[in-house]
C-alpha cells in the first residue's frame, strides 16, 4: 500500500482541472437542497458539491463552491450527506 500513498502524494491536494464523473445528484424532500456526488476516481476519491435553492429558484453553491470530502466511494458520500442536519433541513 506504500506505493499507493506515494502516487497520491504526487497528485497533491488540488482538484482544479481534474476530470470527474457525476455519480448522482441527491435532493432533499422539498427539493430546496441538493448534493452532487463527484467521483474523481480511485486516487482522488469522491467529493460532494452542496447547493441550496435561492429566492429566484436557482441553486447556488454552499461553502463558496468548496467541495466536501474526500470519501472512499459515491455510496460513502451518499450515506454521509443524507444523514446531515443541513440536507434534512434541520439546521
Amino acid at each position: 500500500m506504500a506505493w499507493w500513498n506515494r502516487i497520491a502524494a504526487r497528485i497533491g491536494g488540488s482538484l482544479h482541472g481534474r476530470k470527474f464523473r457525476l455519480s448522482s445528484t441527491l435532493y432533499n424532500l422539498d427539493a430546496s437542497r441538493c448534493a452532487d456526488l463527484l467521483d474523481f476516481g480511485p486516487i482522488c476519491g469522491t467529493y460532494i458539491r452542496e447547493q441550496e435553492r435561492a429566492a429566484d429558484g436557482q441553486f447556488v453553491d454552499r461553502h463558496q463552491g468548496a467541495l466536501v470530502g474526500p470519501f472512499t466511494s459515491p455510496k460513502a458520500a451518499e450515506t454521509f450527506i443524507v444523514a446531515t442536519k443541513w440536507f434534512n433541513g434541520r439546521d
